[in-house]
């Protein structure tokens, strides 16, 4: 379902991100794949993107970044959260595939939590964790391209 109209703000152009208050929590992600096997996902290797399905501003954010993939240095590793305890897995995997295909998303890298877990991770939506120089920092709220740019940009270069 498409909210991209919904609680429109103005992007915020400021890079502002700051350290992940869990940074053990974020080396040590467990999410599901769509088939149900349990992965562990580590920031510090790879940029995450928490996005819930029912948020606005993830989903303008990964059209935004869907936009301009050709300028876009690493694509993060997509994080599906906002899900409450019990909620299928099947039933998240077609929320996700029925959200790419409506705006036209072509990353790959999709897992699953479903539950309370997120509160582990998350502040805020969109939520990016990625790595700066060998720390954790984290990105979240409605942000221009040129902000997830440089995030994506700082990740690539600990790769």
């Amino acid at each position: 379902m498409s909210l991209l109209t919904e609680d429109k703000v103005h992007p915020m152009s400021a890079f502002n991100a700051g350290p992940v208050t869990h940074p053990n929590a974020e080396e040590h992600i467990r999410v599901e794949t769509a088939a149900g096997t349990w992965v562990t996902l580590n920031a510090k290797n790879h940029p995450v993107l928490f996005a819930a399905y029912w948020c606005p501003h993830c989903q303008r954010t990964l059209v935004l970044l869907q936009k301009h993939i050709a300028d876009t240095p690493g694509w993060p590793t997509v994080v599906y959260v906002g899900y409450p305890d019990g909620f299928p897995l099947k039933t998240a995997v077609r929320i996700e595939h029925e959200e790419k295909k409506a705006f036209h998303l072509t990353y790959t890298h999709v897992y699953y939590l479903i539950g309370s877990a997120d509160q582990t991770y998350i502040h805020g939506f969109p939520y990016l964790v990625f790595n700066r120089r060998g720390t954790l920092l984290s990105l979240f709220g409605e942000h221009t391209f040129p902000v997830w740019k440089k995030a994506l940009d700082d990740a690539a270069q600990n790769r």
